[in-house]
């Protein structure tokens, strides 16, 4: 069951014209973000970085049944393509400014019906442990 997180009661996030809504979701199911076909949306992901260290590997997927493709992958400092899901091409990125900081979210462009669907937020530290967060994208149309 998901909620409206408070305060605020009704999260915003405004990228170019159309409008996402924020939910806050019971921790077994992935908060859902909603967003409009052709608008912009940033799927939420955060991590803690000591002030001294690298930000890790950073993998955005897709996550379709029992397979997942890698939307966007941060590795190294600087964003790989070679292993990016040719439908997301040029439409996802990160907020370079704040990766520094700890915000991972990830930013598509250009949203499609098809984009409707599950992602994950998977970092890699580099001791190899692992942190997972998921995300419900609902895409909608305008009439």
């Amino acid at each position: 069951m998901c909620s409206l997180e408070t305060p605020p009661p009704l999260q915003v996030l405004l990228i170019g014209l159309p409008v996402g809504i924020s939910y806050s979701c019971t921790p077994a199911q992935p908060e859902q973000v909603v967003a409009f076909a052709g608008g912009n949306i940033i799927l939420p992901c955060s991590l803690n970085i000591p002030a001294d260290d690298d930000v890790p590997t950073v993998e955005w997927s897709k996550i379709v049944g029992l397979k997942s493709s890698i939307v966007f992958l941060y590795r190294d400092g600087c964003e790989t393509f070679e292993m990016k899901d040719l439908d997301f091409e040029y439409r996802t990125s990160l907020i370079m400014r704040d990766v520094k900081s700890g915000n991972v979210s990830l930013r598509i462009s250009g949203v499609k019906l098809s984009d409707n669907g599950t992602y994950r937020c998977l970092i890699i530290q580099k001791n190899g442990t692992k942190e997972e967060t998921k995300v419900e994208l609902v895409v909608g149309m305008l009439i």
